[in-house]
């Protein structure tokens, strides 16, 4: 029976070329640690691995304490685990290298004979293929991405695309898409992916329904064809000159041939009969997105011309109602600024509350205002005092409710108003929630309305206050045009409350100029009887 000291421990490590890494792990390791240590990382300079991947040829260690010179030597970390006997095996399928697989003898020495040599060998070549197959099994991104386009892209991107992922799958070097030419036998080539350095013959666009070729003879059989060496193909009219190898399928949709997808190589066999299966299936969704991208263009040439007038009809519908609609608001909003000019200015003896009654009132006639409050400042002390207040259309209690208590040094949004003297707009929640991500800003109420609007009442470079409605659910519900109305009302509620402070003041100093004048009187006539 085998014991840690004296077993097998073998890896594979797949090999990202573009980017130099070892980017998968699969296998044991003298412990878990050791094989996790090695996930993603770049061959070592001077290593094993980078021997192996730059040599293409394997190596034998049959005791890592005596390693001929001139050859890389294992990690040290290895040596420490116990692993005696080592060797590294390319793993090449068609020329292309797709990782190398590790064997450590943990324990003992082992004989890497002839025999069993190549049996390692063997085995790192079926690996490989498993390998291989593996990867284009399991490729679907090519397939999403050509149904993902049936959505979004026209038909010259389509076809392009399908070209383009064409080659990637099969790591070829040049593909095409060749089309049924409708009323003729003939196919018209409407797609080619070359790789960047490469020429082709860009003139043949047309394979005639007599002339001898690949594309053709699997357009007329309907059936795939693969080539493993093209000099050896009878009629072969070459476009790729560099070609030697190559698979053309049929692109059917329910029985019915739409034309072929060809890819070439380079490479003398460089395609399988798992090249052919992976090649039609990839086909086969293809032809499933030539067929709606062509179902589309003909919908709509059909329907361009009507679709145009349409849109042409419902575009200016739009800016007629538009139009309207910003006019009946502006209207309603001048009307509503005259009639407050008309209250304010009829009895200049009017109160603070009055003022801002009739704030309230008139803008109730252009904007929803169920959710109001207008609030004044008081430089002197930095507080805000809530003077007005409704929530869904009833006035609010601001004198004794403790969310409407005066607020001095606040961070709220209207103290970012009279700190800024400018006004705040915001038409979704998430612009709310957004605002009060800001440094120096909090949030009183701790509700994110969906729509806001404040304005600031400024009477010249003076705030006097803030006037804000807001909507609790609906989104966009106030326009720049409110604003302005808005901002307007305040600059009218800003001259009638001087003006009524101003009365206030006369008021008061009248009385106080009567009682004197009283006093006067009162010592002047007792001073007479004296």
């Amino acid at each position: 029976m085998l014991t840690l000291e004296a077993v097998f421990a073998p890896s594979v490590n797949l090999y990202d070329a573009k980017n130099d890494n070892f980017y998968a792990f699969y296998g044991v390791g003298p412990d878990q640690k050791f094989v996790e240590s090695y996930l993603l990382v770049p061959p070592r300079p001077g290593g094993t691995g980078r021997y192996v991947l730059s040599t293409k040829t394997p190596l034998y260690y049959e005791d890592v304490n005596k390693i001929a010179d001139g050859l890389p030597k294992i990690r040290e970390e290895s040596v420490r685990h116990n692993i005696v006997s080592f060797a590294v095996l390319p793993l090449i399928y068609r020329n292309e290298l797709l990782g190398a697989l590790f064997i450590h003898k943990i324990g003992e020495t082992i004989l890497f004979t002839d025999a069993a040599q190549r049996i390692l060998e063997t085995y790192a070549a079926q690996a490989a293929l498993a390998i291989h197959t593996a990867q284009h099994q399991m490729d679907i991104e090519p397939l999403k991405a050509i149904l993902d386009a049936t959505i979004s892209e026209d038909r010259e991107k389509i076809l392009n695309l399908i070209v383009e992922k064409a080659d990637a799958l099969m790591n070829s070097d040049y593909s095409s898409l060749w089309l049924r030419e409708a009323g003729t036998g003939n196919l018209i080539r409407h797609a080619i992916y070359i790789k960047p350095g490469e020429n082709v013959d860009l003139r043949m666009t047309r394979i005639s329904e007599d002339l001898p070729s690949v594309n053709m003879t699997v357009f007329k059989n309907k059936r795939p064809m693969l080539i493993n060496d093209v000099s050896k193909v009878k009629g072969y009219n070459r476009i790729y000159e560099k070609a030697q190898s190559e698979i053309a399928v049929p692109l059917i949709y329910r029985k019915e041939i739409l034309g072929t997808l060809n890819t070439e190589s380079q490479r003398l066999g460089a395609y399988s009969e798992l090249d052919i299966t992976t090649l039609r299936v990839f086909a086969d969704i293809a032809a499933i997105a030539i067929k709606i991208a062509q179902a589309r263009d003909e919908l709509s040439d059909a329907a361009e011309e009507i679709q145009n007038q349409m849109e042409e009809i419902q575009k200016r519908g739009e800016e007629l109602y538009q139009m309207n609609y910003r006019l009946e608001r502006r209207n309603a909003g001048f009307e509503a600024l005259t009639e407050i000019s008309q209250q304010l200015t009829a009895n200049i003896q009017r109160g603070e509350q009055q003022i801002l009654s009739t704030i309230h009132l008139q803008a109730s006639r252009i904007m929803d205002t169920n959710n109001m409050y207008i609030a004044l400042y008081e430089p002197h002390n930095d507080c805000v005092h809530f003077e007005l207040a409704f929530l869904d259309g009833k006035p609010e209690d601001v004198e004794n409710d403790e969310r409407w208590k005066p607020r001095s040094g606040g961070k709220g949004r209207t103290e970012w108003i009279i700190r800024n003297r400018k006004p705040i707009l915001t038409y979704t929640k998430a612009d709310a929630e957004k605002w009060y991500q800001q440094a120096e800003t909090k949030d009183y109420i701790g509700q994110k309305f969906a729509s806001w609007l404040g304005v600031p009442i400024l009477f010249g470079n003076d705030v006097l206050g803030v006037i804000a409605t807001y909507h609790k659910t609906d989104e966009y519900k106030y326009s720049p045009d409110d604003l302005t109305i808005l901002a307007l009302m305040g600059r009218q509620a800003a001259i009638a409350l001087i003006n009524a402070r101003l009365v206030r003041q006369l008021d008061k100093r009248i009385v106080e100029l009567d009682t004197i004048s009283k006093l006067g009187e009162d010592l002047s006539q007792n001073a007479i009887a004296a």
